[in-house]
């Protein structure tokens, strides 16, 4: 009988974390194929051994939260569900989010001046930068002419070299108290969501800009 590719298994081969401090007492590798190949009816083999071998060497706190729960699950969704509630991090993530969180600093000072300048915001930019968001844990090649549009040169905003977040810049048209714009920093994570970083800002009542919101969503 040819085994059924498990969503489990799926999951694991396409999202890899870093390694962490492991646990002590944990089924195998082996266990653990054998019993979530019989929640399909199937029989281990040596696939899934090596992929889990593989899973608990770079990934040994993900696999010391996920295995135990997988190993007392009775179907393969709910085996999958113990792989998504455990957390996951990405190598360096800490500085990477002070890395989103200054850009968009600079992005507010420079759409501060902008509108005392101008009364109005940089206009929206036309695509991010760069147009598609690079993969988990690489980078993207800037070049001149990624930061050529007005927005950036409004802004006075580039980047240069390999960069890990992708910008981008909307601003609704509007000047006085309905005014507000807003800038995003975004980055694939390791287990294929996308973070993002969300800054808005807005003109008060008596024509000052002030941040309003600094959100992080992961989706």
């Amino acid at each position: 009988m040819t085994p059924r590719v498990a969503p489990w298994l799926v999951w694991l081969v396409g999202c890899r974390a870093p390694a962490a401090t492991p646990a002590k007492t944990l089924p195998t590798p082996q266990e653990l194929c054998a019993h979530l190949a019989a929640l399909q009816g199937a029989t281990s083999d040596e696939a899934c051994v090596e992929t889990l071998d593989q899973w608990r060497a770079e990934s040994p706190a993900h696999y010391a939260c996920a295995a135990p729960c997988m190993r007392v699950a009775t179907t393969s969704e709910a085996a999958q569900a113990c792989l998504t509630s455990c957390p996951r991090s990405d190598p360096g993530s800490a500085d990477l989010d002070a890395e989103a969180t200054r850009d968009l600093g600079r992005i507010h000072a420079a759409s501060v001046a902008a509108y005392a300048h101008d009364e109005r915001f940089c206009p929206s930019s036309p695509a991010p930068v760069p147009a598609a968001l690079a993969a988990a844990s690489t980078k993207y090649a800037t070049k001149p002419e990624d930061w050529a549009a007005p927005t950036w040169k409004c802004l006075e905003f580039t980047l240069e070299g390999a960069i890990t977040h992708q910008y981008e810049y909307t601003w609704n048209g509007l000047s006085g108290p309905e005014a507000r714009y807003e800038a995003t920093a975004r980055r694939r994570l390791s287990d294929g969501r996308t973070r993002t970083f969300r800054l808005q800002g807005l003109v008060t009542k008596v024509g000052q800009v002030v941040r309003e919101d600094l959100t992080m969503a992961d989706e």
